[in-house]
Parts: structure tokens; sequence; C-alpha cells
């Protein structure tokens, strides 16, 4: 007798503790613990009692093999009911009473109290596995990840009658969600994708997502200073081109109401021209200042300027420099 009880509290079998909500994942690990233990098929009904019955009910005769059978499968039923019941809080325990002499019962009752597929969080889970898109703000191992908890949750709520979702089905529902930039992808893939493993699939994913990253090409922001110095150099050539109203304020004081310096700009320098009123390099008659003087003093009647027609007429003549070398 020492020796059984001893044999009993080694193969004690402990379940977790059931939440409602989470029926369907406690009865996956209550059937491994149940298969480890040897018995699954009592708890599931597919071995009944080997005790003989007589027709009018009464037990049959037994002999010696045949007892040592029985008392083994009492031993195990004894068992397996125990951690049921011991994995069941008050208000469970409560509605498995009318059964709790028989563990295949006690399993069938939570089965139909539990284990009953609310359709509508089936559909619901559909619903949002087939309208998943991945957007340009989610990473693509966040997407995978979503996608991976979307295809969960379709399995789990799905009627127990249905069958497995084709691989080459999931492969397609996923590549769906990546849009039409990955059809390229697809199509080389070929009939290849009805059959490829989803880890596969995903690193492949994952690599070709990190190549395209590479060969963008990115302008990083131009830094402070850097930008600094632009916007100075950019002023420093509207000053001098007579852009710059600050310039020419500066250049017109002094000289009173109309003075040349707010007039006119002093002209940006340029190598290809040559002006013919100051025999100079680097404008033309058009932006000279003295040209400009003169055309002012003509037009207000001064005298003196003569020759300005003569020399304006020749500002069209090519530039053609000298090599004599100026006294000074």
């Amino acid at each position: 007798m020492a020796e059984e009880n001893n044999d009993r509290r080694d193969k004690t079998i402990t379940l977790t503790k059931l939440k409602p909500q989470e029926y369907r994942l406690w009865v996956i690990t209550a059937r491994a613990t149940f298969d480890v233990y040897g018995v699954l098929d009592i708890v599931e009904g597919r071995e009944p009692d080997p005790t003989p019955v007589n027709p009018d009910g009464a037990p049959g005769a037994i002999n010696t093999q045949h007892r040592s059978k029985i008392q083994k499968w009492k031993r195990n039923h004894g068992l397996a009911r125990e951690a049921l019941l011991k994995a069941l809080e008050p208000a469970e325990l409560l509605k498995v009473g009318p059964v709790q002499g028989s563990a295949p019962e006690i399993w069938n009752r939570l089965e139909k109290e539990y284990g009953q597929v609310i359709r509508t969080e089936y559909v619901r889970a559909l619903r949002a596995f087939y309208s998943y898109e991945k957007d340009d703000k989610t990473s693509m191992e966040d997407h995978i990840n979503r996608f991976e908890k979307l295809l969960q949750d379709v399995e789990y709520t799905k009627p127990p009658t249905f069958q497995p979702r084709d691989r080459g089905e999931v492969n397609m529902a996923f590549m769906s969600t990546l849009g039409e930039n990955w059809k390229t992808f697809l199509q080389a893939k070929g009939s290849e994708i009805d059959t490829m493993d989803m880890a596969v699939l995903y690193a492949e994913v994952r690599t070709s997502k990190l190549s395209r990253s590479g060969t963008q090409t990115t302008i990083p922001p131009q830094p402070p200073e850097a930008k600094a110095l632009s916007t100075q150099f950019q002023g420093n050539r509207r000053g001098r081109g007579g852009g710059n109203s600050g310039y020419q304020r500066g250049r017109g004081r002094g000289r009173g109401r109309g003075g040349i310096g707010k007039r006119y700009s002093r002209p940006e320098f340029d190598p290809n021209k040559y002006c013919t009123r100051c025999e100079k390099q680097g404008h033309d008659i058009t932006a000279c200042w003295t040209a400009a003087k003169e055309r002012e003093a003509r037009n207000t009647g001064s005298s003196g300027t003569g020759n300005i027609n003569q020399r304006e007429s020749s500002s069209d003549r090519p530039y053609q420099p000298s090599f004599t070398r100026p006294r000074y």
C-alpha cells in the first residue's frame, strides 16, 4: 500500500488554472500534459472503463489478468479526474458538480461551456486579416508581427470543423498586404510562393526591403554652419550686384536727393564685357556709371557731352583687349 501511495504522489498530474477567456489555450497545454502521463485517451473518452458489465447492469466476471488492467485504468482515471478538478476555480467547479465523478464527462462539460466558437468573433478576425495593409510609417518587422497576430486570431476563433489554411493562401494574403510595389517580387517567385515556408518568405521580404532602401539616395540635411555661410555668401553677392537696397542707400548718402548712388547700382563684374566709355573690362556702356551721369546731364541740358553719341554708337564692337602696359 505504501508503494502505491508513493507511486501516486510521483504521478500526480498538475494543470494550469483554467481562465474561461483563455480556454482554447488551456486545452492545448492540458492535452499535452495528459498525453505525457498516458491518460489523454481516458480524458477524451477513447479508452473507456474496461470493467465488464452483464446485460442486467451487474459487474461481470473478472479474472486476474483483467483485474490488473481494470486497476490500472481506475488509477489513471483518478489522476486525470483530480487534475481537472484542481484546475477549476470555485465558479467552474459548481458547473461540473453533476459530472464530477467522470473525467471524460468533466472534459466534455468544459468543452460545451467554453469551447463553443462565437462566430461573430471569427468573422471579425477574418475581416481584420484580409483588410490589413502596410503603411509607410510601419517598419517591415512590425508589419510581419502584426500580420502573424491577425493570422493567429483567425486560427484561434475558427470553428473546429474548419481545416487549417493552405500555406499558399496565407503567403498570397501576406503579399497582398505589401501593396503594388511588390508585384515584381511576387512575379519573380512564381509558383514557388505556393509552397514556400512563411519564415523563409519573411526573411526574403526583409532582405529585399533592405536592398531597396540601400539604393535610395538620401541627401543629408545641411549643417547649421554651412547654411549660415551660404546665406552670408548670397547676401554679399546681392550687395555687389545691385540687388541689395541697403548697399544702394549707403552709396547715396551725402549726395543729396536724387544722387547717382540711389539711381545707379554698381554693375556686377563680367570678364566678357568691355565698356567703350571707360575703356575698362567688366561691364558695357549700358551699365556704365560715367555714361549714365553723362546721359542725365544731357537730359537736363548740360553741355560738354558732345561725344556721347559717338561713343555709345561704338558700344557694340567686340572686346579688343589691349596688351600695352598703362602708364601711371
